[in-house]
């Protein structure tokens, strides 16, 4: 079930929870997982938070990457954008209209994005009735996103693609395919590079204990920061071993590579108020696959903060959103929560952000 379909149902559910307890006196809604939360803490520091008005084809645009302190990269079903925000006000600057086959719909996903660059993912939907067919169209890759309407390939992009901001090194920049030393004090299965710091031009890894379902002092993540050249060589010796493990025998269990050399200090950090035990109707709330299926916690750094973004159906309305980590207080900080959480973009200096919270658009500064 998808989450457009999902959200409205739990709103139901809670909505009906909450009219039990109202005439009943009966705590359903804690059972049902629709209350009982842990409260998201105020923040600690001033925010100035504002609507970046779009208009037209452009509002319902989701950002993808700031390319400095003034402009961002967003996406449409349709188009990519190019805009920028002075004195509060926001214009575009340029876009790229993406034609879909007749009878279909054009879904755009960035695979690949960095401040001079972008690897997009195509792919077109067609729906009949409740059924969407889904088919992979391709890849465009923009070399250059100061000019969206030059340098544009339709093509298969041979590479490591990762989540937005975690442009991969091209793969004849490489460096060697040799793995790290031995195993000891390895990691099972690898390093997953998921982001890219653009201020310090280094990539970041995250370690995470555990799905949401637990006691906020048995959980916590820790951010590794990585050179470019050493995260690639990396997820290069992961993926051999993988293979070679593979090969030989396909239910083996995934191989134990040592972890990269850090580029600097990790950081390590605690649970945030979207952490604490589910009840048990909660959990069966969560079928299939259990509610960490549908919790998501997504590491991003900029200028060395650490932030975290925070989604999923099975997420509280009231925790879903942005975080900043404090290191001072040694506790998240809420930037813009209580929505749900198409996208997020922070600027490489660590100190704004923009977030598709809910129907708004916001510009988040500290």
């Amino acid at each position: 079930m998808t989450r457009a379909s999902r959200a409205p149902r739990r709103r139901r559910l809670c909505a009906g929870a909450g009219l039990v307890r109202r005439l009943a006196g009966v705590s359903l809604a804690f059972a049902l997982g629709c209350g009982g939360y842990p409260p998201v803490p105020q923040p600690s520091a001033p925010l100035a938070v504002t609507r970046a008005e779009l208009r037209g084809p452009y509002a319902a645009a989701v950002p993808l990457v700031w390319l400095d302190e003034q402009r961002v990269l967003l996406h449409t079903d349709e188009r990519l954008i190019r805009a920028r925000v002075r004195d509060g006000a926001w214009t575009v600057e340029e876009e790229r209209q993406l034609d879909a086959a007749p009878g279909t719909q054009l879904r755009i996903s960035a695979d690949c994005v960095s401040p001079v660059s972008a690897v997009v993912s195509l792919r077109e939907e067609q729906r009949r009735g409740d059924i969407v067919t889904s088919s992979f169209r391709g890849h465009l890759v923009f070399p250059e996103l100061e000019a969206l309407d030059r340098s544009v390939a339709l093509r298969e992009y041979g590479g490591w693609l990762g989540e937005p901001d975690a442009c991969p090194v091209p793969p004849e920049a490489a460096p060697s395919r040799a793995p790290f030393g031995d195993a000891r004090g390895a990691m099972p299965g690898g390093l997953d590079v998921v982001h890219h710091d653009h201020a310090l031009g280094l990539r970041i890894a995250v370690d995470r204990a555990g799905g949401f379902d637990a006691a906020p002092s048995d959980w916590s993540a820790t951010i590794r920061y990585i050179t470019p050249a050493d995260a690639i060589a990396h997820e290069l010796a992961r993926d051999d071993a993988r293979a070679r493990a593979t090969a030989a025998d396909p239910a083996a269990p995934s191989p134990t590579l040592p972890p990269p050399p850090e580029a600097r200090p990790a950081v390590t950090v605690p649970a945030g108020p979207w952490v604490y035990p589910h009840t048990f109707f909660k959990t069966l709330s969560c079928f299939s696959c259990g509610c960490s299926c549908y919790e998501h916690f997504a590491a991003r750094s900029a200028a060395g903060r650490v932030f975290a973004a925070v989604s999923g159906e099975a997420v509280a309305d009231a925790h879903e959103g942005l975080y900043l980590f404090v290191a001072e207080q040694g506790a998240w900080q809420p930037l813009a929560v209580g929505g749900e959480l198409a996208g997020v973009a922070i600027a490489p200096s660590g100190t704004q952000a923009l977030v598709r919270l809910g129907p708004a658009l916001l510009h988040v500064r500290w």
